[in-house]
């Protein structure tokens, strides 16, 4: 059948590069983090297979490469190439029936670890004082203002004013992880109140032009964009902490308050079980 012939060899001859595209093409909505990390997958690991045939990479050519990358930049970063090469297959292959089985099935995943721990309920006053102790003033509220939110850092650092309303005591994240269509809208507590109304009056000094709650000038985005502590006011900390381990700590928080799984869920922006009726 010289149909079937046709549609078998252009199979064979779709392209790591051409794959790639078909996958960013999609219109599933993906978070920019997840595109760059996709790109950089396949820019700095898989550079060399781009114009590759998909049906000439073999298991053993993806076990040995995830094999090399671990040795160059990490497991962390080996298992992320494999994952973005592993959907960018699945996609042509839905295209290209005719393309062997995915090369993937041949990886030896490497274990991962959650690397951002909650701050226990015993160490918290230990590192409020550290965090007072800040000489940045908007820096102290931003670490406090996600404690107290738990939302992820991206979030938190592109809040703007016109998505506050302080009467109603609401925030809105209009582009949260997910994209727009999970946009929700917080509610904040009196403390919450207390660390807007206090930005508010020293932004007005500092950065009176800002739309953003949490500014800084040095960045090219207008507001706080790397929120890690500089290293010598990591080193007085008495109790280490990561930005996204404030997120758990607040999770943490809320299932010890005694928060339903749904509410949890809700506010923190993850994903409801699919097929769940009473979600």
């Amino acid at each position: 059948n010289p149909n079937e012939q046709k549609r078998a060899a252009q199979s064979r001859s779709i392209t790591l590069q051409e794959t790639a595209d078909l996958y960013l093409q999609s219109n599933k909505p993906r978070a920019a983090k997840t595109i760059k990390g996709f790109r950089d997958a396949m820019r700095l690991h898989l550079k060399d297979w781009l114009a590759t045939p998909l049906a000439e990479i073999t298991r053993k050519m993806i076990y040995e490469r995830h094999r090399r990358i671990v040795k160059i930049s990490g497991p962390y970063a080996a298992n992320a190439t494999m994952r973005a090469f592993r959907a960018a297959y699945n996609r042509a292959m839905r295209q290209h029936e005719e393309l062997p089985p995915n090369p993937t099935v041949n990886v030896d995943w490497f274990p991962e670890y959650r690397r951002d721990a909650s701050i226990s309920a015993e160490q918290l006053a230990a590192w409020h004082k550290d965090i007072q102790a800040l000489p940045n003033p908007m820096r102290r509220d931003f670490y406090l203002y996600i404690l107290f939110t738990g939302l992820r850092r991206k979030s938190a650092a592109e809040i703007r004013w016109e998505h506050i309303d302080l009467d109603k005591g609401t925030l809105l994240i209009p582009n949260p992880k997910g994209g727009t269509k999970r946009t929700f809208v917080l509610p904040l507590s009196d403390f919450l109140i207390e660390v807007l109304q206090r930005r508010l009056v020293e932004n007005k000094k500092l950065t009176p032009d800002s739309p953003w709650v949490f500014p800084a000038d040095k960045s090219k985005t207008g507001h706080i964009a790397e929120p890690k502590l500089k290293p010598a006011h990591k080193a007085n900390m008495a109790v280490p902490f990561s930005v996204h381990g404030l997120r758990h700590t607040w999770v943490t928080a809320a299932n010890a308050a005694g928060l339903s799984s749904y509410d949890i869920k809700m506010l923190t922006n993850h994903m409801l079980p699919k097929g769940d009726v009473s979600a």
